[in-house]
């Protein structure tokens, strides 16, 4: 498995293992989750504009629930 490694000062180190200890988690696991928490708010973020370029575009074409079930065939 990959390591990618984060170097802090000690000072640093303390500060971020007490809080993620008292979190229950370790450090690997506390890290990962905030990257992926990010990675996921910035693609959330690209849908949004996405869906706003569209609808200022004009290009946008929403269909209401009873619709989309239909067209599913749910």
């Amino acid at each position: 498995m990959p390591v990618i490694s984060i170097r802090f000062n000690d000072e640093e180190e303390r500060i971020i293992k007490k809080i993620i200890e008292n979190k229950g988690s370790t450090v690997s696991q506390y890290t990962k989750g905030l990257i992926f928490e990010q990675i996921e708010n910035e693609y959330d973020l690209e849908i949004v504009k996405e869906y706003l370029k569209a609808k200022e575009e004009g290009i946008l074409e929403l269909v209401s629930y009873k619709e989309a079930v239909k067209e599913l065939g749910l």
